[in-house]
């Protein structure tokens, strides 16, 4: 026979017909069925004849008896059977589902036959011995059989041998015994042999006594079991066939089923026994063939179906047996079958449910709890993505709905790759931002948040003089420097707040906005083009930053701007754009000290509100258009520091009422100053200065009695007198005519510019003195009137009054006489230049008060005589001073001034050289001889 291993000690299990001897065995060597202590031999269990309760001699009591009968109570569903392995003879055969089966002992046992009377004994016994001899042939097919993987629903059979075993009989409803130990559910077996012409049937009680032993495997001892069954049957004849007395009989199933026996008998010509109720045995006979299958099938499942109840018994056939099996459950388990919900127990379906609930209510809770943190004020429903029309699309994260609605096509991983400004911001936006914003489409304070954060990151944030309530939990509107009206911003001034980085295209945002002032800073890059979708501004101030690039001709969208100033950041280039006409609310225009080319864009022309237009330091060409006379609101014309050319238009005579600032220096205008310019009486400030400017100035200029600033110095071809006519300019603060052609005297009337703080006629050809009204200008600070070969006299002692005085250069003259000790009064006097003259004398003591004087020079006056003056060589501030190439003699050592041989600055020049020096001196850094040909460093 055929050895199967138990498996996982599983206590339910299928049997055969030959386990019944086994498991009766058992029960004769124990009182408790449930108990596992009570497993006797396996040899013990060989001996014992296979009946379903205890022989005559050693029969059980009746309270085990009633135990048992409680035990086993009604029998169980059936588990069906299903094809899919096949017996030795080639017929499919039912297999066991894979995950029951793992879970039951396999039990091998020996199938036999009994008949009603000891005549048939023989041919048992003999038929035992043929199905011996066979199993030993086909031993080794059946262990690969029996052993392989079954699928769900099968039942495995034995071969000749008649061995049947099913291997998922373990209840899945498990029950407890009344000791408190669980006991599987038990299944009940039919076992028919056709060449017997007998079936059998094993009820539940058996198979769990059964269980408890252990099955020989050998054949040879199988033989002998089977003998010695044959010999216990033939001492207890009765315990096959007992229909009565039995212990476990029930009347009223004794009626129904012996009914059944007889109409088996008679329709099939087979015989069955019962017992209790539940059919034990039936023989046919040998001469039918063709009906008892299917004859003995039905009275079996009709028998088991009448002890089981509602539950369906499965009976099936494989090589000459008829096989029937159901479980064999009690009522408790029973009642745990039918009380389900949907296949499941109701408990476990009610402790999902509450399962469920307990999770469903603590998520509201979370989800109540993070709206409640949405917003500080009020609460805010949770935000949603916008339904896609892939339903297996992943959900997007917080951060990726966000950039659907502030970033709308930007791809937010390129972002983050990058570590940009735009990725941090959505970061912070979506995980830091203490207000927790609801993500809604449309939302204007969401999408003015995300452009300030990406400010703040591009700019470094936090590195700013004051970035006070930035990227705080309170709306934007309270961030210092930002200016809200219905809670979207109007202006955002960071003026010289020291923001370092680029200008994000985010700014273009902020549609509401009125004013952008970021200037003073430096902020770095081009001007992003989406500042031209700031449509509601008016005013947009991007000046001294390090902005390079062209000014973007998306410029030319923002209808409304009144005011625009880049100037101070020297990398903008290119032509200025043509859309710039097109800002015909622009009433100030600010483009300079930047590297703009080529020509002044006509367009420019037609913005008649403009007031005030600064395109100087930049390398604009061309002519100047006439057409900028037609700016009749203009009052500041700033074209400085081009190269522009040709000559003045006489047409900006025309801005006589407005004009008050004009600018047209360091360009190369050639031709006369027009004298049209006499009719800009508004005008305070006129500079023509470093030009190629011909002819005279013009006497009309003396009617522009609101001018302060007069500068037509550098002119080389600025020929004639000064105007006397200047003399009427009493609001004149500067007069620089320097370095020009100018001839004749000066005027006397320059005496009467009591306002006068510089002057400056250095470098002309000027002839005649130094007017003494020039002692008349209290508030002058500068004066530089050196460089005139043609100015002759002495230096008026009146100059002395110039108490404000801080530069006074008279070098490079003609002057003669000695210095006047009233110098000596200008103790503001931070430089003093009387070199080049033919002065002669002393140098006045008085020199000594010039307490703040850095700067001294006298060289070239061959005429000075004398020793430096002890108090002049007291003045500690000194740094450099010239006494070279005149007739000074004694020594310098003990000049204060000398101290000061260490700064880089200092310069001392004297006569300490030659054969014979006329002046020692230790601290001198350059000596020349007495006539001052040859001077050399020391």
């Amino acid at each position: 026979m055929e050895e199967i291993d138990q498996q996982n000690g599983s206590r339910s299990s299928s049997l055969s017909i030959s386990n019944v001897g086994e498991e009766q065995g058992q029960k004769k060597n124990g009182d408790n069925d449930d108990d596992p202590a009570t497993a006797i031999d396996p040899e013990q269990a060989s001996a014992t004849p296979a009946v379903l309760e205890s022989t005559p001699s050693r029969g059980p009591d009746p309270d085990s008896q009633a135990k048992a009968r409680a035990r086993r109570g009604r029998a169980a569903a059936v588990r069906p059977g299903a094809s899919g392995m096949t017996t030795d003879d080639g017929n499919a055969q039912p297999q066991v589902p894979t995950r029951v089966a793992s879970q039951v002992p396999a039990m091998q046992g020996k199938a036999f036959s009994h008949g009603e009377n000891d005549d048939n004994d023989t041919n048992i016994k003999a038929r035992a011995r043929r199905q011996s001899d066979s199993a030993n042939k086909d031993r080794a097919r059946r262990q690969e059989s029996v052993g392989e993987e079954v699928k769900p629903g099968a039942v495995s059979v034995g071969g000749d041998d008649r061995n049947v075993n099913v291997r998922n009989i373990r209840s899945r409803m498990p029950r407890k015994s009344s000791t408190g130990s669980n006991a599987g559910a038990s299944a009940t077996t039919v076992s028919s042999d056709r060449s017997a012409g007998k079936i059998r049937i094993a009820s539940g009680s058996e198979r769990k006594s059964a269980s408890k032993s252990s099955i020989p495997a050998s054949v040879d001892a199988n033989e002998e079991e089977f003998a010695d069954i044959s010999n216990e049957e033939e001492e207890h004849p009765d315990a096959w066939n007992k229909k009565e007395g039995h212990p476990d009989a029930s009347n009223g199933n004794e009626s129904g089923e012996g009914e059944k026996a007889e109409a088996v008998e008679r329709t099939t010509g087979a015989t069955m026994e019962e017992e209790n109720g539940i059919l034990l045995e039936a023989e046919r006979a040998p001469d039918i063939e063709a009906a008892v299958n299917d004859a003995v099938k039905k009275a079996v499942e009709e028998t088991l179906r009448s002890q089981l109840g509602q539950h369906q018994p499965q009976v099936s056939e494989s090589q000459g047996h008829v096989i029937a099996t159901a479980y064999d459950v009690d009522d408790e388990a029973s009642e745990e079958e039918e009380d389900k919900l949907w296949g499941i127990p109701r408990k476990v379906c009610y402790t999902l449910i509450a399962f469920i609930v307990a999770v469903a209510i603590a998520a509201a809770a979370a989800a109540a709890v993070i709206l409640s943190k949405k917003d500080d004020d009020k609460s805010v429903p949770t935000p949603t993505a916008a339904p896609t029309s892939n339903p297996t699309e992943t959900p997007l994260s917080d951060i990726e709905l966000l950039a659907r609605v502030v970033l709308p096509g930007v791809d937010i991983f390129n972002l983050n790759e990058t570590a940009s400004p735009q990725f941090l911001a959505l970061e912070w936006l979506a995980y830091d931002d203490p207000r927790n914003m609801p993500i809604e489409e449309d939302s204007t304070e969401l999408v003015e948040r995300f452009s300030l954060a990406t400010l703040y990151y591009a700019t470094e944030g936090l590195y700013w003089d004051d970035s006070l309530r930035w990227l705080s939990g309170s709306t934007h509107c309270n961030w210092n420097f930002i200016t809200c009206e219905n809670g979207s911003v109007v202006a955002m001034d960071l003026t010289e707040n020291y923001l370092i980085g680029t200008l994000p295209p985010q700014i273009g945002t902020l549609r509401n906005a009125r004013g952008i002032f970021l200037g003073g800073n430096l902020i770095m890059g081009s001007i992003p083009t989406e500042v031209g979708l700031l449509t509601s501004a008016t005013s947009l101030q991007l000046w001294e930053n390090l902005l390079e690039g062209t000014l973007p001709t998306e410029i030319g969208n923002l209808s409304r701007l009144e005011s625009l100033g880049v100037s101070q950041n020297g990398e903008l280039f290119g032509l200025v754009p043509s859309e710039i006409g097109l800002l015909t609310s622009l009433t100030f225009l600010q483009l300079w000290d930047n590297s703009f080319d080529g020509e002044l864009p006509i367009e420019i022309t037609r913005l008649q509100k403009m007031t005030s237009l600064g395109l100087s330091g930049n390398f604009f060409e061309g002519t100047i258009h006439t057409d900028l006379a037609m700016l009749t609101d203009l009052d500041n014309l700033q074209l400085f520091d081009n190269s522009f050319e040709g000559p003045i238009p006489s047409e900006l005579g025309l801005l006589s009422d407005t004009l008050s600032d004009f600018g047209l220096s360091d360009n190369k205008l050639n031709g006369a100053i027009p004298t049209e310019i006499g009719a800009l009486t508004r005008l305070s400030v006129l500079w023509l200065n470093s030009n190629q400017l011909q002819s005279t100035l013009p006497t009309e200029i003396g009617n522009l009695r609101r001018l302060t600033s007069l500068n037509a110095g550098t002119n080389a071809d600025l020929a004639g007198s000064i105007p006397t006519e200047l003399g009427r300019l009493s609001l004149l603060t500067y007069l620089n005519l320097a370095d020009c052609s100018l001839t004749g005297s000066i005027p006397s009337e320059l005496g009467d510019l009591k306002d006068l703080s510089l002057l400056a006629l250095y470098a002309n050809a000027l002839q005649s003195t130094l007017p003494t009204e020039l002692g008349n200008l209290s508030l002058l600070t500068i004066m530089n009137m050196g460089v005139n070969i043609g100015m002759v006299g002495s230096i008026p002692a009146e100059l002395g009054s110039l108490s404000l005085l801080t530069f006074l250069s008279l070098s490079s003259d003609s002057l003669t006489g000695t210095i006047p000790s009233e110098l000596g009064s200008l103790t503001l006097l931070t430089s003093l230049g009387a070199s080049g003259n033919q002065l002669e004398g002393t140098i006045p003591s008085e020199i000594g008060n010039l307490l703040q004087l850095t700067y001294l020079s006298f060289w070239g006056n061959t005429g000075l005589t004398g020793t430096v003056p002890t108090e002049v060589g007291q003045l500690e501030s000194i740094t450099t001073a010239y006494f070279h190439s005149t007739s000074l003699t004694g020594g310098l050592d003990d000049l204060a001034f000398c101290e000061n041989d260490d700064s880089t600055d200092f310069l001392v020049w004297s006569d300490c050289g030659g054969a014979v020096p006329e002046i020692t001196c230790e601290c001198c850094t350059v000596c020349c001889d007495s006539n001052g040909a040859n001077c050399f460093t020391t």
